[in-house]
């Protein structure tokens, strides 16, 4: 194959300075970082999760594109999108930052 390896370590990621105040929230488990500016968090019917600063809305059977996804730090130090199991369906797996904070909000 020859080509680059497409994954990022977490040197390279911005979303995981530690020179920024940081905001997190667990889903499934892990930790992941926010935005400073996202207010929603958000699940899509494959799984992932996403990130957004307005009220997500539904576009093309999916969320509006106008979205982030939510990364954590997999067990060898690379960045990953976040994916855990649908336990909802995807239209109501729609959570405002300040209401999941202290709460794992992929085990609901």
């Amino acid at each position: 194959m020859g080509g680059k390896d497409s994954r990022q370590s977490v040197e390279d990621h911005k979303d995981f300075s530690e020179t920024e105040a940081s905001r997190y929230i667990t889903i499934g488990g892990k930790r992941c970082e926010l935005d400073p500016k996202a207010t929603y968090v958000m699940q899509d019917r494959r799984g992932l999760w996403f990130q957004a600063t307005r009220k997500p809305r539904i576009f093309d059977n999916d969320w509006t594109p106008n979205k982030v996804p939510l990364v954590a730090k997999t067990e060898q130090g690379f960045v990953r999108a976040v994916q855990t199991p649908v336990r909802r369906p995807w239209k109501e797996a729609v959570f405002h930052v300040g209401d999941a904070q202290g709460r794992d909000i992929g085990d609901e």
